[in-house]
This record gives structure tokens, sequence and C-alpha cells, in this order.
């Protein structure tokens, strides 16, 4: 290829380096999804001026699928636009409620990084091996899958790394879990170009960020982390808490609700109505991103199915009552309802015969 062949994909490839937008342009043929005429003006101020939360669906035509960044996705990539151009700050943190598009975003920010950066290095993590492999490490997957094939070429994708062909031991992106007892999923990451990238980070432990802050802080690294907002304790709360104590100042912080996505269909919030209630924090999480209103998450992860509220005490049943002879220790048990007509189900047991307490 001669020199005046070349210049155009150099020039395209400087584009790149200076926001993932024209590379995801390039690689899978998604513009973001178009500002209405009369709105164009409003939302180049409120961009300039940084008025995320002033941004609303109505300024945007209608979305297409498989054609359209959604509004949403575009604010959050201008913002890493701008941090690499050093208009922005460098960390950020989204909350949002479901099917945002939070997996797919970070799938295109890592191969984004790794194809602009040499020597690249992004650390992942989550807080659930679910999340992280079966969901964004799959995701990537598809998404190096659907670029044209002599890019695609460029990525090897493993179980735990992704790594550029061109120099594998130096540039790649890793995932790890977030657990407390290895808390150095983030920690010991240097070079010239830093990504950290943390899904659900609501659910990350403490121990995690402790072991990273300096690389949380260092002002070369970019920090995204994408949750919803499952409690009102921890990093990622603090990274949209304004108020004395909280780190809010210093993050980039965009949030975003369901309702105003227009990948997500209005069932799925009328599900989460039915099920748990408009005034639920279930609700609050899930469809509108808000913070609880209690903690919902427990030191290991799990979420509480049932508040103190809505625990009731009944009376002892007959299959447990003291005129029941048990031989050898009984031992409980449940077997929780699943999706449709299923039920929860008590039952108890010992050495020779089962019993169903109450359903």
């Amino acid at each position: 290829m001669s020199k005046k062949e070349l210049e155009p994909q150099v020039q395209r490839v400087l584009e790149y380096q200076k926001s993932p937008l024209p590379f995801i342009k390039d690689m899978w043929g998604l513009i973001p999804q178009p500002i209405r005429p009369e709105f164009v003006s409003r939302v180049e101020i409120y961009m300039e001026d940084v008025c995320y939360d002033d941004i609303l669906p109505i300024f945007f035509e209608t979305y297409e699928e498989g054609k359209h960044i959604t509004y949403q996705q575009w604010m959050m990539l201008k913002s890493i636009e701008n941090a690499v151009q050093n208009k922005g700050k460098k960390r950020i943190s989204v909350r949002s409620g479901h099917g945002i598009g939070k997996s797919t975003t970070m799938s295109w920010l890592l191969l984004w990084f790794l194809f602009v950066n040499k020597d690249a290095k992004v650390p992942c993590t989550a807080p659930s091996a679910t999340q992280m492999y079966d969901v964004l490490w799959k995701e990537i997957k598809k998404w190096i899958l659907k670029m044209p094939e002599s890019v695609g070429n460029l990525y090897d994708h493993q179980a735990h790394y992704i790594r550029m062909t061109e120099s594998k031991d130096t540039w790649w992106a890793r995932a790890k879990t977030a657990r407390k007892e290895s808390p150095e999923a983030l920690a010991g990451i240097h070079g010239d170009a830093v990504m950290l990238l943390i899904d659900e980070a609501s659910g990350v432990p403490e121990e995690i960020f402790n072991t990273a802050e300096g690389a949380l802080t260092e002002e070369n690294i970019l920090v995204v982390m994408i949750s919803n907002p499952t409690r009102i304790t921890g990093y990622f709360f603090q990274s949209h808490n304004m108020k004395e104590g909280g780190d809010g100042d210093d993050w980039e912080k965009f949030h975003f609700s369901t309702v105003d996505c227009p990948r997500v269909t209005e069932a799925y919030e009328q599900r989460i109505i039915k099920k748990h209630g408009k005034d639920s924090d279930e609700y609050k999480i899930r469809v509108l991103g808000d913070f609880p209103s209690s903690e919902t998450q427990d030191d290991e992860g799990y979420v509480n199915l049932l508040g103190h509220d809505d625990i009731v005490e009944i009376p002892v049943p007959q299959a447990i009552s003291s005129n029941t002879i048990w031989i050898g220790v009984p031992i409980m048990g449940v077997d929780p309802a699943g999706e449709g007509v299923d039920t929860t189900d008590w039952v108890i047991r010992d050495s020779f015969k089962a019993r169903r307490v109450c359903t």
C-alpha cells in the first residue's frame, strides 16, 4: 500500500484515539440516536455544561435497533471522549435501571481502548462469575465476531483474558471476579494506557476498592463503574453522594432510568410493578436506577428477598408440633418457587420420613 493510500487510514485511527464513537461506527455501523433538529442547540448546551440529567428522551428521534446507539449510551461515550481529550473527568460512574445496555457499552469501550492504545491494560471485575464471564465476557466475544474480520483477528479472546495478538504478554484485558478474600482484581496495574472497568460495581466488596485505591486515583487512568444501585453504602454509592463525606465531586456521574431507555419495553416495568409494587426498592433499583430506601445487600453480595416488614409470624404448623414424634434430628428445608405457577414449599424430615410444613 502506498503512502498516499495509507494516509486516510492513519487519519481515521487518530480520530479513534480521540473518541470511541467513530470506532463504533466503522466497526459495527452504529451511529448515535439522532437529535431532533429543534433540540440540537439545547442538547449541545447541556452537554457543554455537563448537565446530563437535563437531557430528555423527547429530544431524540425514534431509536432503531441495529442502527443506533441509544442516547444514554451516547452520553456515556461522550464522557469518555471528553476524558481522553482532557475536557472532562477520567472517573465515570453510571447508575441505572435494567436493560440500558451496560454490558454492551463496556464491551465497546474495552475493544476500542485496546485498539487505540499500544500495550494497553484493561482490568475488569464484577461481583460474580456469572456477571463477569456469562454476561460481560460473552458480550465482548459477540462484538468481536461482528467486527470486520481483519480487525477481529487482532483480538485473542480467552477464558480470562483478551489479548492483542501483536503482543499478548503486554497488551490485554483481564477478567477477575471481585472477592474480598482475594482483593487483587484491580490492583498492581501500571502503564501508559490503563482503563479499569467495574461491572455491577454496587456489589463489589470494599476490599477491592481499598486495594486498588492507588490506581483509582491516578490522573492518567480511566475508571468506568456501571451498576444497578443496590446498596446505600460503599464505594459506588459514595461516587454518587454529593453530601459531606461523599466522593460525588470527583466523578462524572450518570443516572439512567429504564423508563427512559428506548431499548426496553414498557412490559418490563409493568412486570416489576406487578411483582414488587411501584413503591418497592426493587422498582427503584431495577427500573428507576435509584438507590434503595434501605440496605438491600449483605456482605456476601446477596440481595434480601424479604425486608423486615415482609416477615409475618404464623402459628406453628401441625407438621412440626410437639405431638409429632421425630426420629433423630429433624431438618428443615425450603424449595423456593420458580417462574410461573410454581410454589415455595417448606419441608421437614428426620431419618425416616419427610413432611410438607406449609406452602
